[in-house]
């Protein structure tokens, strides 16, 4: 290797290693103080390599929460997907992820995460919340070990935050740019229209909007408000291609045009109704398309959002329970009837779709948890669920992360 260093000049340095994944890459700053240098501290380096390689799913981060608690639980669990290449053509090996716990333990205290956008993390300072917690907000980058904080006024369990950050839109070689969304949702009483019934009381549920800016560091309240009477936000939102994403508990998404500031509710592909099972779904982004994921009765289905204003869906995948079971039998048995059954007796999904990214369905089947490589068809064992949960009613964050050598 030090020969090899020696008859590099820095362009032909730059060039050879701009084509490196960040993995290995972070190996090779052991090299030399030369390269601990362009790989770790050169802007203009990291900048090359962003436009050289595509980000790469890592694994998975597993955020546990209370149902219906105000108290943080402070176990957050990290599954690197080496399992799902590992188990390509080995019919008798059942390897299982890594779980790491001690992801953000170079914050300066114990975290909540709340958003992943292209290898940047968002979390927040955990603790017992009431109106009168002061917040704080980290966005960091776990791979580098850095971190900026800001604070959040009046932060609210019952909201939304999503981290926007977008490496291809704004040059990293001068700074690293990024906004943070805050969606709420609130409740006003209506006047009755109906004369024979003068004293019954309407609500009204609308979302409201507000962004922080890293350039301007100040927080401001977007003027666009989205009357939604239909339910609440059912999961985390994403950011794809300026747009964030909200799954509803009603058969629809809530998106929010960052550029424009205007919010636009469209329904999902198929209305839960049209099944025997309570379907489970997520939604996720599939090389900067949004992806509807929903496991049913009749399989696991993968939906492309072909047009956004006119809310028009493409199914790019399908596969039934009985395939899924026949081409793994090693992990399942009596799968469409265990899915069938569990709907029936109104309990926790057997079948859960956690998060998808770029092909990759994390999923929790009854006690176990499975990475699902939907291109490749290949599927590995990530772990146990009580490997990741500490409580018995759990109620996850789940979030897809990529290794990035972005600098805050």
């Amino acid at each position: 290797m030090k020969n090899f260093h020696g008859s590099l000049d820095i362009d032909s340095l730059f060039n050879v290693l701009s084509r490196v994944p960040v993995k290995i890459l972070l190996g090779f700053r052991c090299v030399s103080e030369e390269w601990y240098n362009i790989i770790s501290n050169n802007r203009s380096f990291i900048k090359v390599h962003l436009e050289e390689t595509e980000p790469t799913l890592s694994g998975f981060i597993f955020q546990e929460k209370f149902r219906c608690s105000n108290e943080d639980i402070k176990t957050i669990s990290y599954m690197n997907i080496n399992s799902l290449d590992r188990h390509h053509n080995e019919q008798s090996t059942r390897s299982k992820s890594i779980i790491h716990h001690k992801m953000f333990s170079f914050l300066p205290e114990d975290v909540v995460v709340l958003s992943s956008c292209n290898g940047l993390l968002c979390c927040r300072s955990c603790c017992f919340l009431s109106s009168s917690t002061k917040t704080t907000l980290y966005v960091c980058n776990p791979t580098n070990k850095e971190w900026i904080t800001l604070d959040c006024p009046d932060y609210n369990k019952h909201e939304s935050i999503v981290l926007t950050f977008d490496p291809y839109k704004d040059p990293i070689d001068v700074s690293t740019n990024f906004h943070v969304v805050r969606v709420k949702q609130f409740e006003i009483e209506t006047e009755n229209e109906d004369e024979e019934d003068e004293d019954k009381v309407e609500l009204s549920q609308y979302f409201t909007f507000e962004l922080y800016s890293s350039t301007t560091k100040l927080w401001k309240k977007s003027n666009e408000i989205c009357h939604y009477d239909h339910g609440s936000i059912k999961k985390q939102g994403i950011y794809i291609g300026n747009v964030l994403y909200w799954l509803t508990d009603a058969d629809h998404i809530l998106t929010f045009n960052l550029d424009k500031e205007l919010s636009l509710v469209i329904s999902t592909p198929i209305p839960s109704g049209e099944f025997k099972a309570i379907p489970e779904a997520c939604i996720g982004e599939w090389k900067g398309i949004l992806c509807y994921v929903m496991i049913t009765e009749n399989g696991l289905h993968v939906w492309y959002l072909e047009d956004y204003y006119e809310a028009k869906w493409e199914l790019k995948f399908w596969k039934s329970l009985e395939d899924i079971e026949r081409e793994n039998p090693k992990f399942f048995c009596n799968l469409k009837n265990h899915v069938l059954r569990r709907a029936g007796l109104h309990q926790n999904p057997w079948m859960d779709p956690l998060s998808f990214k770029d092909g990759v369905l994390l999923m929790k089947v009854f006690v176990h948890v499975y990475f699902y490589d939907i291109e490749k068809n290949l599927m590995a064992e990530a772990c146990k669920f009580q490997d990741l949960s500490t409580n018995s009613l759990p109620c996850p964050i789940v979030l897809p992360y990529s290794m990035s050598l972005v600098p805050l």
